[in-house]
Parts: structure tokens; C-alpha cells; sequence
């Protein structure tokens, strides 16, 4: 492990000032990004319903709100993890 930080330390050091700010202020830049999701929910007796607008074929349950975004949230990352097949999505389509 310590071949491999000096080895980024001379990398470093060899990389011209302006290419290091770049890459620095595009690794930041992914990190403060933030992708917002719109969904829907209701509550139904003691449970909370929901799906996100985007695979409103897909919905979940649970106990709490809280609970229901945290579901939500799971529901997207498999969604989108290219793990299941043929789904369905909404979409919009620009018509002039």
C-alpha cells in the first residue's frame, strides 16, 4: 500500500497545477451533485403506498413515511441497476 501512495504522490507531482485543479473540481463536482426524484404516496389505513413517477408500475409499502422513502430509495437503486429486465418506464417526449 505504500508503493501505491507514492507512486500517486509522483503522479501528483508530475501532473501539471491546471489538470490537478480539474481534476479535483470534477471529482467535487460529483460529489455535491444531487439527482432529485419526484414520487407519489398515499396513506391506506395504516400503511404508506408509494411509487416514483418514473416506474409508476413499481410500488412499495410500508409502516411509516419514513420507512416508505427509505423503500423508495431501495426501489430506485435496483431499478436502476440494470439487474432486472424489460422494465418499464414514463418518459417524456418533446413534440413541436
Amino acid at each position: 500500500m505504500a508503493n501505491r501512495v507514492k507512486a500517486g504522490f509522483f503522479l501528483a507531482l508530475l501532473t501539471p497545477p491546471s489538470v490537478r485543479v480539474r481534476m479535483v473540481t470534477k471529482e467535487a463536482s460529483k460529489m455535491t451533485q444531487e439527482k432529485r426524484v419526484r414520487y407519489v404516496f398515499w396513506q391506506e389505513g395504516d400503511w404508506w403506498l408509494g411509487y416514483l413517477e418514473e416506474f409508476p408500475d413499481y410500488w412499495t409499502q410500508a409502516e411509516s413515511l419514513d420507512e416508505l422513502k427509505k423503500n423508495l430509495l431501495d426501489l430506485y437503486k435496483d431499478l436502476n441497476s440494470g439487474e432486472i429486465p424489460h422494465i418499464r418506464r414514463v418518459a417524456e417526449l418533446r413534440v413541436a
